[in-house]
């Protein structure tokens, strides 16, 4: 006997599967019929978009292409172009090309962005087009093929492009500029950067930048400058221009550069500034070569200096004692036999004096010209100091007694210095006969010496006239260098100081004056002390 309640649970039980499962079917009906419309969407898009849009399998072959596309290639039909690659349809030059760069895409995963390709066409012209091209996944993330879009500028090439086109011509053309062209937020974000500042921050894409700010790559202290500066930008609304600073290369060579920059503020339509655009230029080479000509400028003025101090020398230093020698041995020629006993040693004392004189300068002429020319030899060794300058000094103890001059040489017998001996010899010859030059009879001149860490220090100190302070700084200046007659009327060229400066710089030394009228001057040089 048959259960009512059993068999009628039973048909309850039926009826809500079967609802369940037109429920299941209704939304296999939704989702198939959504799919139909998503597709259908996707054509319309497809089909209506003006520019070339294909799909690619893992080989680079068609699958599936756009209307404009189609249109494009000029066929007749789809079994023409669907399944084969580049190199079937453009031939062996342009689609080998396209296909070498379509199975790296693949491989690396890595999209094209604005590749600008030209392919020259059977009646002459070239069709040129901007492709960018991105990797297809599929649901588990793997590669299954590429998308491309290709969009043609040759209005763009023409010059003859719309404002959007224009616009990507302008990006590709800031993207391959040398300089640096960036915008910033008015926080000093980057918002905007092209391939040259993403270069010099040692990053592949701009879009790295995106978002970081100058603290993200300098040192603290450069990049809150430059931070400072583009908030003197924002509040007074103004921009600077061809600034020339320091920066850092935040590539891989890290190099310290030199960058001429503009930055200047810009507004959204209502006026309110928006941050800035800047625009640097690199200028580390001009900025070489402009030192390297100032250097050279300098060179040759002081070879100028040189040139005009060689001839006034010749001119006027070296012409004043001939006349004195000739006037001296022309009265002695002319009246010996009138002349005194006195006289004559009076005239040939001074002929003597004169000669010496006239040797000591022509000598140091000489050897300012050879070093002026690069001619004379440097030749640096270990010098027993004392024992080296006491023939030097001794020479010069005759001349020093002729004024009533005390001469003492206080030199340590032990200290060594390592010094080109000539030139050691020249400049204490030189530093001596200038103290006699300026010390009244019965005054005292000292020569000493000290040792101060890894160098000596010796000076040559005298009781003399002393030297005014705006003169002194120009004892060592060839254009400007000081002349003075001696307590005796010696004459003098100021070549000598000029010349003890530039053999005790050749030696690695300084050289610097003390000294105050009336009570004297103290010159002191430093020279290299033997290990």
């Amino acid at each position: 006997m048959l259960d009512e309640k059993k068999i009628l649970d039973e048909l309850g039980s039926l009826r809500e599967k079967n609802k369940n499962l037109e429920k299941v079917i209704e939304e296999l009906r939704a989702s198939d019929k959504e799919l139909k419309y998503e597709k259908l969407l996707m054509d319309t898009l497809m089909d209506n978009i003006p520019d070339s849009i294909y799909f690619k399998d893992r080989q680079c072959r068609l699958v599936k292409i756009n209307q404009k596309m189609f249109q494009n290639l000029n066929l007749d039909d789809l079994s023409q172009v669907i399944g084969k690659t580049d190199v079937e349809l453009f031939g062996e030059e342009f689609g080998r090309k396209t296909l070498t760069e379509d199975l790296q895409l693949i491989e690396t995963a890595k999209p094209i962005v604005g590749l600008i390709e030209s392919r020259h066409l059977e009646d002459g012209g070239v069709n040129w087009t901007l492709t960018n091209k991105a990797p297809v996944r599929d649901d588990s993330g793997q590669i299954v093929g590429l998308v491309g879009i290709t969009h043609e500028i040759n209005k763009l090439v023409n010059a003859k492009e719309e404002q959007e086109h224009e616009r990507i011509l302008l990006r590709t053309l800031i993207d391959n500029i040398p300089d640096y062209i960036y915008v910033k937020s008015i926080d000093g974000k980057f918002l905007i950067a092209n391939n040259a500042v993403a270069r010099q921050f040692g990053f592949e894409s701009q879009n790295e930048l995106i978002g970081k700010s100058d603290f993200d790559f300098f040192p603290p202290e450069l990049a809150k400058k430059y931070f400072a500066d583009e908030q003197s930008i924002i509040a007074s609304e103004k921009g600077i221009y061809n600034f020339e600073g320091p920066t850092v290369d935040n590539g891989k060579e890290r190099e310290n550069r030199w960058v001429s920059t503009t930055k200047v503020p810009f507004h959204d339509s209502q006026g309110k500034i928006m941050g800035f655009l800047g625009i640097g230029r690199d200028i580390t080479e001009h900025k070489e070569v402009e030192e390297k000509l100032y250097k050279v400028y300098e060179e040759l003025k002081e070879l100028n200096k040189t040139k005009d101090k060689f001839f006034s020398i010749i001119a006027h230093d070296m012409r004043s004692p001939f006349q004195g020698l000739m006037g001296y041995s022309e009265i002695l020629s002319n009246e010996y036999s009138t002349l005194s006993d006195e006289e004559k040693m009076f005239f040939i004392k001074s002929i003597d004096e004169l000669s010496h004189n006239t040797y000591n300068l022509l000598e140091n002429l000489l050897e300012w010209s050879r070093i002026q020319t690069g001619k004379i030899i440097y030749d640096p060794t270990d010098l027993k100091l004392h024992a080296e300058l006491i023939p030097t000094v001794n020479l010069l103890t005759q001349t020093a007694k002729n004024k009533d001059i005390l001469l003492n040489c206080l030199i340590d017998d032990n200290i060594l210095v390592k010094a080109d001996k000539n030139m050691l010899q020249t400049i204490i010859r030189n530093l001596v006969s200038n103290a006699i030059k300026f010390t009244n009879s019965g005054g005292k001149i000292t020569i000493s010496s000290r040792v101060v860490n890894n160098s000596v220090e010796l000076s040559v100190k005298d009781t003399g006239v002393g030297i005014r302070k705006e003169n002194l700084q120009n004892l060592f200046k060839v254009d400007k260098s000081i002349s003075t007659k001696g307590t005796a009327n010696e004459e003098g060229s100021g070549l000598g100081l000029i010349l003890c400066k530039e053999m005790i710089q050749m030696n690695g030394g300084t050289i610097w004056i003390e000294s105050e009228p009336g009570k004297g001057t103290t010159f002191l040089f430093t020279l290299k002390k033997s290990i």
